[in-house]
């Protein structure tokens, strides 16, 4: 960035010279500026190349003197002049400025502070600077300024917009503009002109350097090269205020997340009612260990950041009218919904379709899997509806072909066993499955086990147990009936295989 003297316009938009106004030759002031002339009245002034002229001594808008000054100022090729009060001139007197180019300021302010404050930037503009950081430091070094103070903080430094985005680009704090150009890939300062201005960018870079955590936006109302450089420094500490943040911010996550799982994880392995102490500790989080829970389990690719994403997803829950229990797991999260009563299949409904929709949402942050159990009551029914859920989501994890989102109610006999073949919960589903043959006469699973081992080959199963071939249609018969299947079907052939060799290679 080659360095050029500031304009009369960028000197302007600096916040200190926010009270100085335009009185006339306002399309005039983007000539360079390399000095200011401090004059007793308009009789001393004495003008010169590049130069603002500023007089201390207040006038009125009709002082002929004016027209006299501008006139001298123009032939030595000044920048402009600078008057004490904001009194309107005559017309004739701006015109005068128009034609010859040169603009009239005024202000209420010190003048001799604002000249002593011109001179120094003129001078030595990083002593301007200098100043300027330190009262960044000064203001942002509190631990804990959010990132709306930061923004606030940054915008009186600067006088300018400015704004923080998350990592997506979704307001954080701020006014934002929308800037032609800005990607939030990769996180590196971003600079964009926007109208007579510019805009940059500052990352607050993630744990993992690869993405920003965090955008500060600053919008510069002139394209003056050193008042950017100024602000560019103003940016880098305020990015350290916002990291700093985010860190304090990531280590309460991170606790609040551990307290999460290990209540849940005494939930999982509950064993019978629990104790007061977790009724507490779970009534402390806000959760109801009470009434019907639904759960469903959403998973993510490693590397997603889940602690950084949890906050996100609840709003994307709560945007689909879905109040639940969401708790971080090394995969995804784990979630519930709890209702009063047995929920109705149209509420049960109202549930999964308000998770299919989140997972929607969630497809610009990260892929997922997402599976959704079956309604159960109590404290019990937490760890029995999750449980189901990470089954179906394992399997939804392959099933492209329904947008790998499964809900345990709809999954067929067979792949619901598929999905509980290596998991804890496989062996009682197996069980119940063929509970209705315990006890029978004619050993009718061991006879089921042989008839689908064989390729429900009936001469095959006979020879195998020894008995006659119309025996074993006989007892098949029975198991349909009992069972309330249809072997015919290669679904339920293949849930029931799968079963017959978990419960009888048990005993």
């Amino acid at each position: 960035m080659t360095a050029r003297p500031p304009t009369l316009a960028d000197v302007c938009a600096r916040p200190a010279w926010t009270g100085v106004a335009a009185l006339a030759g306002a399309e005039h002031l983007h000539r360079p500026l390399t000095e200011v002339v401090v004059a007793r009245d308009l009789d001393a002034v004495r003008p010169a190349a590049g130069a603002l002229i500023a007089v201390l001594t207040p006038v009125t808008g009709a002082d002929w003197r004016i027209d006299a000054a501008l006139r001298r100022l123009a032939d030595a090729g000044a920048c402009g002049l600078l008057v004490s009060g904001r009194a309107a001139p005559l017309r004739a007197t701006a015109i005068l400025a128009d034609r010859v180019g040169i603009p009239l300021l005024g202000t209420d302010d010190d003048i001799v502070a604002l000249a002593v404050g011109l001179r120094e930037l003129l001078s030595a503009p990083e002593m301007d600077r200098a100043r300027l950081l330190v009262r960044a430091h000064e203001a942002l070094s509190r631990r804990g300024t959010t990132p709306k103070e930061v923004a606030a903080t940054v915008a009186a430094l600067l006088g300018a917009r400015v704004w923080i985005l998350s990592g997506e680009g979704a307001t954080l704090a701020g006014d934002p503009v929308e800037v032609e150009g800005f990607r939030t890939a990769p996180p590196m300062v971003q600079r964009h002109p926007h109208g007579r201005g510019v805009a940059l960018f500052a990352p607050v870079p993630a744990h993992d350097a690869d993405h920003a955590d965090l955008w500060m936006g600053v919008l510069l109302d002139q394209n003056d090269a050193a008042w950017e450089e100024t602000a560019r420094g103003v940016a880098a500490v305020a990015t350290m205020a916002l990291r700093c943040w985010r860190a304090d911010r990531r280590v309460e996550i991170e606790r609040d997340a551990r307290l999460r799982a290990t209540v849940l994880g005494e939930l999982l392995r509950l064993d019978g009612e629990p104790s007061a102490e977790l009724r507490n500790r779970a009534g402390d989080l806000g959760w109801r260990l009470g009434g019907w829970h639904l759960g469903f389990h959403i998973g993510v690719p490693d590397g997603v950041d889940v602690l950084g994403s949890t906050a996100e997803l609840l709003s994307a829950l709560e945007a689909e009218g879905i109040q639940a229990t969401l708790v971080e797991r090394h995969d995804g999260w784990s979630g519930w919904v709890t209702l009063g009563s047995e929920p109705a299949p149209d509420a049960v409904g109202t549930v999964v379709n308000g998770v299919r929709r989140t997972q929607r949402r969630l497809a610009r942050l990260a892929s997922s899997h997402v599976g959704i159990g079956r309604a159960h009551a109590g404290p019990a029914g937490i760890s029995a509806t999750l449980g189901e859920a990470a089954d179906a989501a394992r399997l939804a994890a392959n099933r492209r072909e329904v947008g790998r989102f499964l809900h345990i109610d709809r999954l067929g006999l067979a792949q619901l066993l598929l999905a509980w073949t290596r998991t804890d919960t496989f062996q009682p589903a197996a069980r119940d499955l063929l509970a209705p043959l315990s006890g029978q006469p004619g050993e009718l699973d061991r006879t089921l086990a042989a008839y689908l081992d064989a390729e429900s080959n009936l001469t095959e199963t006979a020879a195998v147990l020894g008995v006659h071939r119309n025996t074993v249609a006989a007892r098949i018969a029975r198991v349909e009936a009992l069972l309330g299947v249809d072997l015919g079907s290669a679904d339920e052939r293949l849930a029931l295989h799968l079963a017959c060799h978990t419960v009888l290679g048990d005993r």
